[in-house]
């Protein structure tokens, strides 16, 4: 077997096995210690909400060619900004920052991982480097001037030991850093509007260990976090629920 052969073959059991290891780290609270029962130990009860069905029903607004009830947000994703190739990267998100968003006027932006690209030159390892992340708090910082949410991308949690590990740029630089802390990998915003209540959720999905690249290409969410989305999306009634994650 020739070389380049076998280094797939191995690269595709680390995989398997670096997947396996989340799928046990994601569902190790939903099986108890002792007994190691994969089945819930108490009843579940599931309840339809008459209330949400019957809003539904006598939900008035359809859509017409008019710009009523109606609101703009902008997604954005994949920022990938890098220290070695800011063509297509860092000038395309600066230009967006300063000419796009003044022109569309949106009530928030919301980023949905990779902000920083963390890959070499050679783009075969990987790394945090805080230049990437110093560019892309100040161009937040200077040039936005609307609500601004993101979250992490794979290539965010690159190489991090732990969320409290001081290469963990982006609890120091990203811009919802401290929502997606304080509520333990989940937060939410709304926008309320003459026609209605709309609530946003983010979910932090993110591996709490991000080992290099090529193995760090793997999402999931724990239990406690699974928690958190239930009871962000059952709180409070809304018109429409977006929920927005990446890994």
């Amino acid at each position: 077997m020739h070389k380049p052969a076998i280094l797939y073959v191995i690269l595709t059991i680390l995989c398997c096995l670096r997947a396996f290891q989340l799928y046990l780290s994601s569902t190790q609270e939903l099986r108890s210690v002792e007994g190691h029962s994969w089945l819930p130990t108490k009843k579940l009860n599931f309840t339809r909400d008459s209330n949400a069905i019957d809003r539904l029903k006598n939900d008035s607004v359809v859509l017409g060619t008019a710009s009523d009830n109606m609101f703009y947000f902008v997604h954005a994703t994949d920022l990938h900004l890098s220290r070695f190739r800011p063509k297509g990267h860092t000038y395309h998100f600066l230009h967006f920052i300063q000419s796009i968003l003044p022109v569309v006027k949106p009530e928030f932006v919301v980023v949905t991982g990779d902000l920083t690209d963390a890959k070499d030159k050679k783009r075969i390892t990987s790394q945090q480097y805080i230049d990437e992340w110093d560019v892309y708090q100040t161009a937040i910082k200077e040039k936005v001037t609307v609500d601004w949410y993101d979250m992490r991308g794979n290539h965010d949690c690159f190489d991090l030991p732990s969320w409290q590990s001081r290469v963990n740029y982006y609890r120091t630089h990203g811009h919802s850093a401290g929502l997606i802390e304080q509520g333990k990998g989940v937060y939410s915003w709304q926008v309320n509007q003459p026609t209605g209540k709309y609530q946003f959720v983010a979910i932090d999905a993110c591996p709490k260990r991000g080992p290099s690249r090529p193995l760090n290409f793997f999402g999931y969410l724990t239990s406690k976090t699974m928690d958190q989305l239930e009871n962000a999306l059952i709180s409070k009634p809304y018109n429409h629920t977006f929920v927005a994650s990446v890994a």
